[in-house]
């Protein structure tokens, strides 16, 4: 957890109740919240007054939660135990368990996954698919150069007789030909590739701008310019195309919960 994100919590251990920070807590700690408070973990309730929560900084949503501790007379109507770290306790008090701390809670694993690398764009794989097939090629027509060139000073020896085995001539052709394969390994690659590339990104962030898409990764543009609909909900944040019916009203009656054999 970073030290940014430390908050003091009031914990009861025993028959003492302390204040500590948050990093100190561990799963089933017994804490106390009230009017004010930020959530230090992810907990349930076991006992509250009236406590309402804001976790627009978690789901986006501006209207409070309301929050009940889950009994045997209101389990049917769906009440919400659940704390989340982070959220802030507009209403009421109550007293919860902690069940979950550290990169465990729902905010730390939110966290972890934006430090996930991507993977490389369709341009970046293609080219460097282009950059191995001319690497290859280049080292190919390297090699077969060099043979090229020691075969003729062989044949320039023991063939045509033109100069003896102990010429230094021999040694100056055969270290030519090692020069000229380097050579040709190191101008295989293309130095404008890469500036080529970078320019035509440029270009296209550009021609989306004009279309009111601001695009500030520049490979982004790649994914972005081949979106034809933006799944999100009212608050601007990004969905999974997968919606669940909480509520619906059919013939005449209010039906809750996700499924019902009466539908």
């Amino acid at each position: 957890m970073m030290r940014s994100d430390v908050m003091s919590a009031r914990v009861r251990r025993g028959d003492t109740l302390r204040t500590v920070d948050s990093e100190e807590l561990v799963v089933g700690d017994l804490i106390e919240i009230e009017e004010g408070d930020t959530v230090p973990a992810d907990c349930v309730l076991v006992e509250c007054d009236e406590l309402t929560c804001n976790e627009s900084a978690l789901t986006g949503e501006p209207e409070a939660m309301i929050k009940e501790v889950l009994t045997n007379e209101n389990y049917r109507h769906n009440p919400c135990p659940f704390l989340l770290q982070g959220a802030l306790v507009e209403e009421g008090s109550g007293k919860a368990i902690v069940l979950a701390v550290g990169d465990n809670t729902n905010q730390g694993r939110a966290g972890l996954s934006m430090n996930i690398e991507g993977d490389d764009t369709p341009l970046q794989k293609k080219l460097a698919t282009i950059a191995d097939q001319i690497g290859k090629l280049g080292t190919a027509i390297a090699v077969l150069c060099f043979i090229i060139v020691c075969v003729r000073t062989m044949l320039s020896i023991f063939w045509e007789q033109e100069r003896s085995l102990t010429d230094n001539q021999n040694i100056a052709d055969v270290l030519n030909a090692f020069i000229l394969g380097i050579t040709i390994i190191v101008v295989a690659i293309p130095e404008g590739l890469p500036l080529a590339v970078t320019i035509g990104l440029a270009f296209s962030v550009s021609k989306m701008q004009e279309e009111n898409n601001l695009v500030r990764t520049m490979k982004s543009s790649e994914t972005m310019g081949n979106a034809n609909e933006i799944c999100t909900d009212k608050t601007g944040t990004l969905t999974m195309n997968q919606m669940q019916v909480m509520e619906a009203y059919f013939e005449d009656e209010i039906v809750q919960g996700s499924s019902n054999p009466s539908i």
